[in-house]
């Protein structure tokens, strides 16, 4: 409508006003079905779908609307007032059909437009959904595990009435409170997972013994550095579960946790025997890989080589700047 106005007022005297709205209301027809016809029935069911050939004939056909439209209402109009030689010079037709259909044109865009922002927001809580499903998928597969080795390991200590079960205990305590707690939050402090795999792997020792040849770098990060909890834990406890005495005889853990530049470089590597491919068996990696892309697109890089003998993981993420990686 404003469109219609801004094109008609000033050809009007103040007296004619009244056949300024009759214009208008003539000339919406004309813009209003036109643009209905392509925001509701040709995007969704042409360029939506991909079919851009009869997507672009619809178009075609509307601008014939558009014209035939326009047209019509010019000839209705110069008949109306009277006119006996009714003659429409062509450049006149081609610029209303031209301005109209600009105006149809933007209508659409900003349909379009309003439609991706609704679809860009939905999708951003389908990922937030899909993200906190997977850490709870995460949490139930590591759970039911980890702790069926440790009470045992436990239980196996008192039995020898050895003296090491008050600290075990102590670090099952502080694992279970970073799980039910900790784990719940968006983010937390990095080093609040460095002090959980240092319990962790301190519980895996007791486990082990001097059968595991365990290196494990990890130091203190600054409590500025956020992260999402259960970021590395699934790679450490992994790690734990697939371990086995490789070809030459050894049987061994190796870890490094680094922060360069504002990224989180996280390494971890076992010995493995002879069995089957340990990505394919291990604890939910497919779905950590999954959960990495939706918590930091474009903002890490994970690398999984399964190689003779050897198990190895190189995770990095951007934490600090927050750039793309």
């Amino acid at each position: 409508m404003l469109s219609e106005y801004l094109a008609n007022v000033f050809h009007y005297r103040p007296g004619e006003r009244h056949r300024l709205w009759i214009n208008i209301a003539e000339g919406l027809p004309t813009i209003i079905i036109p643009a209905y016809l392509t925001a509701y029935w040709l995007v969704p069911r042409y360029l939506e779908q991909n079919r851009i050939v009869p997507f672009l004939l619809g178009i075609t056909v509307m601008a014939g609307i558009v014209f035939a439209g326009r047209l019509g209402t010019l000839y209705l109009w110069i008949y109306l007032d009277g006119g006996n030689d009714i003659y429409i010079p062509p450049s006149k037709v081609l610029k209303n059909t031209i301005r109209d259909y600009s105006v149809i044109a933007l209508a659409v865009c900003l349909k379009i437009i309003v439609d991706w922002r609704r679809q860009r927001l939905l999708n951003r809580q389908l990922r937030q959904a899909k993200a906190e499903a997977e850490l709870q998928l995460l949490k139930a597969q590591l759970h039911p595990h980890f702790l069926f080795n440790t009470l045992n390991n436990i239980y196996g200590l008192s039995l020898q009435q050895s003296d090491k079960v008050p600290d075990s205990i102590i670090q099952l305590s502080k694992i279970l409170d970073f799980l039910v707690y900790y784990s719940q939050k968006e983010e937390i402090a990095l080093n609040k997972e460095v002090e959980l795999i240092r319990n962790y792997i301190a519980l895996e020792q007791m486990r082990y013994g001097k059968k595991l040849q365990l290196v494990a770098e990890l130091p203190e990060v600054d409590e500025a550095i956020k992260a999402s909890p259960l970021l590395l834990l699934p790679f450490v406890e992994n790690a734990f579960k697939h371990s086995a005495k490789g070809k030459n005889g050894q049987w061994w853990i190796k870890m490094r946790l680094q922060m360069v530049d504002g990224r989180m470089v996280f390494s971890i590597e076992n010995s493995k025997g002879t069995q089957s491919k340990q990505e394919k068996s291990g604890i939910g990696l497919k779905n950590i890989r999954e959960r990495l892309a939706l918590l930091y697109p474009k903002r890490h890089q994970l690398t999984i080589d399964d190689s003779e003998g050897v198990f190895s993981v190189r995770l990095e993420v951007g934490l600090g700047d927050r750039q793309p990686y």
